[in-house]
């Protein structure tokens, strides 16, 4: 059960940055696509932690220092 969550997240990861990287190469600039985008690879590579009751939703709030 642990590994399926760790693996869910990464995956949802994954096809978030393939959708960043589609809308760069589509000509967006990079730096805008990635500062806008940041959060949503970092929500989606631990949110199903939250999912799992591992982490709380407060605890994506930001990331950790």
């Amino acid at each position: 059960m642990l590994m399926q969550w760790r693996q869910e997240g990464y995956w949802q990861a994954y096809q978030a940055v393939q959708n960043s990287i589609q809308t760069i190469l589509k000509g967006t600039n990079p730096g805008k696509v990635a500062g806008r985008d940041h959060s949503t690879w970092y929500r989606e590579m631990f949110g199903a932690s939250v999912t799992a009751g591992i982490l709380k939703p407060a605890d994506l709030a930001g990331i950790p220092e």
